[in-house]
């Protein structure tokens, strides 16, 4: 039976299913990268946070991107910082602790 009454699936519904699995998995990248923990020193460009990271600078611009667009970093004019909550919660050591 096929429910008239439902939405269409269309393609920006279907994203809407899919959106809310991403900031959480983005935030956990950045603990367990120690994003937060390098960022406790001040700001980083993106080739610091590579080289403490190990990642691909392809995937930690997006995931840099994404935490400043959670308003967990900041762009100032070098590289990006973390924010007052980041920083108190999102540390490492903090984030998994026994």
């Amino acid at each position: 039976m096929h429910d008239q009454s439902a939405a269409p699936l269309t393609p920006d519904r279907l994203m809407q299913f899919s959106g809310g699995y991403g900031p959480p998995l983005v935030i956990e990248t950045g603990i367990r990268l120690g994003i937060f923990d390098l960022l406790d020193n001040g700001p980083k460009n993106l080739d610091e946070v590579q080289r403490h990271t190990g990642a691909s600078a392809r995937g930690l611009r997006a995931a840099l991107n994404t935490l400043v667009g959670l308003e967990l970093l900041s762009k100032p004019p070098r590289g990006v910082e973390a924010k007052g909550f980041a920083l108190d919660v999102l540390q490492r050591a903090r984030a998994f602790r026994e």
